[in-house]
C-alpha cells in the first residue's frame, strides 16, 4: 500500500507537472516571442551636435552675401541702362517710320501731276511707283534702307525731269506737294541723325566691357544704322550782287 501510495504520489506529481507545463505552452503560444536582433545588424550612432560656426566662418558669410548682393544690384543697373538705350533707339526709329509714310503718302498725288504735264516720262514714273511698291512696312532693316535708298533716287529722277517743264513748275498743287516733300525730307533726316545717334549710345553699351557681359547673357544685339540719301537737292540761295 504504501508503495502503491508513494506510487500514487509520484503520478500525482506528475500530472501536476504535466499540467503546468501545458499552461505555459498554452501562454507561450498566446504570447509573443520577441525577435532576436540579427548578429550583424549594427545599430545607428547617435548624431553629434556641430560646432558652432567660428568668427572666422561668420565673417566668411557676410562678405559672400555681401558680394552676392553687389553683383546682383550691378546686374540689375547694367540690365537697365542696356534697356533704356534699347527703347531709346527703337523710339527713334519710330520718328523715321513716320516720316517714311508721309513720303509714301506723297508720292502718288506727285506722280500724278507730272504725269499730266509729262505724259512721254512713262520710264521715270513706273519707276517711281514700283520703288514705292517694293517697300514693305515689315522687312528687315538692311532691305528696309536699300529700298528706300533706292526710291530716294527715283524720287530724285522725277524732281529733275519737272524742271524742265516751266508749266508744272508753275502748278500751285505741284509746288505744295514739292514743298511737303522737302518738309518731309527734312524730319526724316532730324529723325536719322536721332535715331543713329541712339544706336550709337546703345551700341557702345552692347561693346563695352563689363556691360558687354550682361548683354552677351540676355540676349542685346548689336543695331545698325540707318544711312538714307535725301531725294530733294539742297540749292544754295541765288544773290544779287548788283542790288
Amino acid at each position: 500500500m504504501r508503495t502503491r501510495a508513494g506510487g500514487l504520489e509520484v503520478n500525482a506529481g506528475a500530472r501536476q507537472t504535466i499540467r503546468s507545463a501545458g499552461k505555459l505552452r498554452r501562454v507561450g503560444e498566446l504570447s509573443p516571442t520577441p525577435a532576436l536582433e540579427h548578429p550583424c545588424v549594427c545599430r545607428q550612432p547617435q548624431s553629434v551636435p556641430k560646432p558652432a560656426p567660428s568668427a572666422a566662418d561668420r565673417t566668411g558669410m557676410a562678405i559672400s552675401l555681401i558680394l552676392m548682393t553687389v553683383f546682383g544690384v550691378w546686374v540689375a543697373w547694367a540690365y537697365n541702362r542696356l534697356v533704356a538705350r534699347s527703347n531709346l533707339a527703337r523710339e527713334g526709329w519710330s520718328g523715321i517710320d513716320v516720316q517714311l509714310k508721309r513720303r509714301h503718302d506723297l508720292i502718288p498725288n506727285l506722280v500724278a501731276i507730272v504725269e499730266s504735264y509729262a505724259k512721254h516720262e512713262h520710264a521715270v514714273l513706273e519707276d517711281v511707283t514700283r520703288a514705292r511698291s517694293r517697300v514693305a512696312q515689315d522687312e528687315p532693316l538692311h532691305d528696309r534702307l536699300r529700298h528706300e535708298n533706292q526710291l530716294s533716287g527715283r524720287l530724285k529722277s522725277l524732281l529733275v525731269v519737272a524742271e524742265d517743264y516751266p508749266e508744272l513748275l508753275a502748278n500751285r498743287s505741284f509746288a505744295d506737294l514739292h514743298d511737303q516733300l522737302v518738309e518731309v525730307e527734312d524730319q526724316l533726316q532730324m529723325a536719322r541723325r536721332y535715331f543713329n545717334g541712339a544706336v550709337r549710345d546703345y551700341n557702345i553699351r552692347v561693346e563695352s566691357f563689363p556691360s558687354n557681359l550682361v548683354a552677351r547673357a540676355l540676349g542685346f544685339e548689336i543695331r545698325s544704322y540707318f544711312e538714307l540719301a535725301s531725294a530733294v537737292e539742297r540749292r544754295a540761295p541765288s544773290v544779287d550782287i548788283d542790288s
